[in-house]
């Protein structure tokens, strides 16, 4: 099974909580989950239109968001879906794409395991 969330970047947002503050990692990783359907819903699009720019910024936003919140996989495919988009290697992003709701369910599984 590959790697969803990297525990040592979760340890350090759990550091984060405090008495001000208790709920952090829960806040952070809502957020970070409900901002997930809408760059979704712009990937699609893009896809729909053959538009590589919305493609290449929405897997960007995606492996971003990713990286921060420690999901490994995730970002790495969205790593990969971004540079096919720069290369606007639209046919390529399809196929690898197609994994992508299945990953973010397994990632979200695991967050919500964690929080």
């Amino acid at each position: 099974m590959p790697k969803l969330i990297d525990r040592e970047i979760f340890d350090s947002l759990r550091e984060l909580e405090s008495e001000q503050d208790p709920h952090f990692v829960k806040n952070f990783f809502n957020l970070y989950l409900d901002a997930i359907p809408k760059i979704l819903e712009q990937i699609q699009y893009g896809l729909s239109e053959n538009n590589a720019e919305l493609l290449e910024s929405s897997a960007h936003a995606l492996k971003s968001s990713s990286v921060n919140a420690g999901a490994t996989s995730l970002g790495e495919l969205c790593a990969d879906l971004e540079k096919l988009a720069r290369a606007q290697n639209l046919n390529e992003f399809r196929e690898k794409q197609l994994g992508l709701k299945s990953l973010i369910e397994q990632t979200r599984q695991e967050i919500l395991s964690l929080i």
